[in-house]
């Protein structure tokens, strides 16, 4: 029990002490972790109900990523972040719907490519601030 409030205290230090791109790139991971525990049991009748809890908190991250989208800044790139975040949302339905793994193979793809880009930002800002 102990080791466990250990890591939840580190983890929430963690989500306090982060940058605004540091704490996107948390909602990526969270959203892969689920997405893979998620498909493990889609397909078992016994697991499915463990599955869509799953997957329904990743669909709980992207409609959060939807909602933090700030159309003035960039109208172009945020339109396009709401078109790929609305279509992740939509393979992980189709996924729960159909009780089907393969649009979550698509959708895992999907934020591991955003995932990428932020952490690229990331990396982009602290050489700035390094420098």
């Amino acid at each position: 029990m102990a080791l466990h409030n250990s890591y939840l205290s580190y983890k929430e230090t963690q989500i306090k002490t982060a940058s605004p791109v540091a704490l996107i790139i948390l909602l990526y991971e969270g959203m892969l972790k689920n997405i893979r525990k998620g498909e493990a049991g889609l397909q078992d009748e016994d697991r499915y109900a463990d599955s869509a809890s799953h997957l329904m908190k990743a669909m709980a991250i992207v409609t959060e990523l939807i909602k933090i989208i700030n159309p003035t800044a960039s109208p172009e790139l945020a339109n396009g972040f709401l078109n790929t975040n609305r279509h992740v949302l939509g393979l992980i339905g189709d996924a729960l719907k159909e009780k089907d793994r393969a649009p979550l193979a698509e959708a895992a793809e999907i934020i591991l490519s955003l995932r990428s880009a932020w952490v690229e930002v990331a990396a982009r800002q602290s050489e700035r601030q390094a420098g």
